[in-house]
């Protein structure tokens, strides 16, 4: 996993924001706003993903995914892969709300996901795929976000993926 992948064959990985739309018609619940950021020049609500009944309409309606202003080019124009591109922290001196982004905390979301498939892989006793086959399950398994021709990744369906192509697997 890089950013920015300067190889064909590395997963290039992007940063992805979350934003709540429903907080500025007054949906506070769940939402945050950071402001001032080195990373994010306005003030946005972001979507924490707390406070909204599971999959709500409303939620749903007023969750806006897309890829982060700040996504490097990788070699072929566009990420393999989207996953949050920041870490909100609070400042223990102030109080305040700080946001710690870029691709450098992404990539490890995707690292972790992929370990996560490794790990029930290995627990099942099947073979773990080559790079290649990785890379192909990764662009195979992501969902869409609202931008057209990115995708972030999803755990559950690349873990799917890899099981599936595990189970075809002809033995040699």
């Amino acid at each position: 996993m890089f950013c920015p992948a300067i190889e064909d064959d590395a997963i290039a990985v992007g940063g992805m924001v979350a934003l709540c739309t429903g907080s500025d018609s007054g949906c506070t619940s769940g939402a945050y706003r950071l402001s001032g950021t080195p990373y994010e020049s306005e003030d946005r609500a972001y979507c924490g993903q707390q406070g909204c009944t599971n999959n709500s309409a409303y939620c749903i309606d007023n969750l806006r995914q897309q890829p982060w202003q700040g996504n490097p080019n990788p070699v072929d124009g566009k990420p393999d892969t989207l996953a949050p591109h920041h870490s909100i922290t609070i400042n223990k001196s102030t109080g305040k709300l700080e946001s710690k982004a870029g691709t450098s905390f992404s990539a490890p979301l995707v690292t972790a996901v992929v370990a996560y498939a490794f790990s029930e892989l290995r627990r099942l006793g099947e073979n773990l795929p080559n790079g290649y086959q990785l890379h192909q399950a990764i662009k195979d398994s992501n969902r869409p976000v609202r931008d057209p021709d990115t995708e972030k990744i999803d755990a559950q369906r690349l873990t799917g993926a890899l099981l599936d192509e595990a189970e075809n697997e002809v033995p040699e």
